[in-house]
């Protein structure tokens, strides 16, 4: 018997923000374990460059269902602003229901001079199973 996941993904403007929703058919109580990864950059703003900052920090919120993980991601001190910093984050939980509404947020942590921040190839998993492999 062949399962199916239906994934739709909703982009906003920008690329700070994308939610991902899976709808799962079956039994809608069913448990499921979703994981969502996704590539982040965080660099020095040109702002933050010509003020002389030269390390700069930024949060990655991930939320899955209505569990949420904050991430905080530093360039290195002493960093070139020409030289951004990549990192690869992760989240996953368990959650029952038909709906699951996932979501990646960039935030600056620097409120006076933004840092540039970006989110590539985000990737939702949604997996079922009895959980044994005998």
């Amino acid at each position: 018997m062949a399962i199916t996941e239906v994934f739709t993904h909703n982009q906003p403007l920008g690329n700070s923000d994308p939610a991902h929703t899976a709808y799962a058919p079956g039994d809608p109580s069913g448990q499921k374990h979703v994981t969502v990864t996704a590539l982040v950059k965080v660099q020095i703003s040109a702002n933050e460059a010509s003020a002389g900052v030269t390390q700069t920090y930024a949060t990655a919120t991930i939320t899955i269902g209505g569990s949420s993980r904050v991430i905080t991601i530093n360039t290195p001190a002493n960093t070139d602003r020409s030289k951004p910093t990549y990192v690869t984050v992760m989240h996953s939980s368990r959650v029952t229901g038909k709906v699951v509404s996932c979501s990646i947020k960039m935030q600056s942590a620097n409120s006076t001079n933004h840092a540039d921040v970006g989110i590539y190839s985000p990737t939702m998993q949604v997996s079922r199973g009895s959980g044994s492999f005998a």
